[in-house]
């Protein structure tokens, strides 16, 4: 009966170490997953000689340090009509040199390779155009969704003289971040965002992600990467104003950016490249049309 006993533990044992080989690959397949982030934005604009108020919502999804896809969706609201609706999905992959450009509205999508190494670099402030960007940590810190938050100042004032008198062209942009670390993967939101602007810096880049809006305020890379640097974070919420250049103190505006959804979820096969579907057709990317 002992005999027979052992037997079975034996038997039961060996089966164990074989369900742990077999499990092993996946085991080790699961734990080399890349992992992901999804965060999405909502900026809304007033101000400018705006016949309504500007509304974008923006996806940023990652997955390591160097992939992504940023769809942008914006609206030109005017009282309870919307005069304007725009959609363009940019998906970015720098291992790949690559970047695929969709428009889900017309279907159609381009394709872009790129070599960084034609960039200029821009190490220093002596190498950058214009002055430097104000960035400091306030100190203050307060909860916002459940997400312990400090803020961030941040101002560049780009006012050049006239040439009459004491006269000045007004062009700045002034405001506060509030950034969590709380948020789970985060730190794929600052890694793929620092790698990013690093990688294409002296460029035209635009990864359709949230600092986007500031490289079309006419900011250089080298204050980008600076910001980039200081936020170690997702930003949960921002405010700023900025005055384009104008001599008579018009087109100001006043932008308002919150964190309305964010996600850990791993994205489906395909989520990163160009679409499969037949109903898309690609075109040359001087063709592409975002709207």
């Amino acid at each position: 009966m002992k005999f027979v006993r052992a037997k079975k533990l034996a038997a039961a044992a060996l089966t164990f170490c074989i369900l742990l080989i077999a499990a092993g690959p996946l085991m080790a397949q699961d734990q080399g997953e890349a992992k992901s982030l999804h965060v999405k934005h909502e900026i809304s604009t007033t101000g400018l000689p705006l016949f309504g108020a500007i509304v974008v919502y923006n996806s940023q999804d990652i997955q390591g340090e160097s992939l992504s896809r940023s769809t942008r969706s914006s609206k030109i609201t005017m009282n309870d009509s919307v005069v304007s609706d725009v959609v363009v999905i940019t998906i970015t992959d720098m291992d790949a040199k690559k970047q695929i450009y969709v428009n889900p509205k017309t279907n159609t999508y381009a394709e872009k390779e790129f070599q960084p190494s034609e960039f200029e670099v821009i190490d220093t402030i002596a190498d950058a155009k214009g002055p430097q960007m104000e960035i400091k940590r306030t100190g203050k810190t307060k909860e916002i969704d459940g997400f312990k938050c400090e803020e961030i100042y941040f101002k560049l004032d780009k006012s050049s003289s006239t040439g009459v008198g004491e006269a000045k062209v007004k062009h700045y942009f002034e405001g506060t971040m509030w950034v969590t670390n709380d948020i789970p993967n985060g730190e794929l939101y600052y890694n793929y965002n620092a790698f990013a602007q690093n990688y294409f810096r002296g460029s035209n880049y635009n990864s359709g992600g949230f600092f986007d809006i500031l490289a079309r305020l006419d900011v250089d890379s080298y204050n980008l990467i600076r910001l980039v640097e200081a936020l170690n974070g997702v930003p949960v919420q921002a405010s700023f104003v900025a005055q384009l250049p104008s001599a008579t103190g018009g087109n100001v505006f006043e932008t308002k950016i919150k964190l309305i959804e964010h996600s850990t979820e791993p994205f489906e096969k395909g989520h990163f490249t160009a679409p499969e579907d037949e109903k898309y057709n690609q075109v040359p990317v001087g063709e592409f049309r975002a709207f």
